[in-house]
């Protein structure tokens, strides 16, 4: 069903989908990659304050 609706559309508004959804996988990926460094960071922190102890 999907696939004759984008064989309707034409080219320019393929195109525009098609980076809107590359912009929207960026986003994702990028908040994702946020959430492992601060997650790394905090490890990294409670890493060091125990051998601190």
């Amino acid at each position: 069903m999907t696939i004759w609706v984008g064989a309707a559309k034409t080219h320019a508004t393929d195109k525009e989908f098609g980076v809107e959804q590359n912009n929207r996988v960026a986003m994702r990926a990028r908040e994702l990659l946020l959430i492992w460094h601060k997650t790394f960071l905090l490890m990294k922190q409670v890493d060091l304050s125990k051998r601190v102890r």
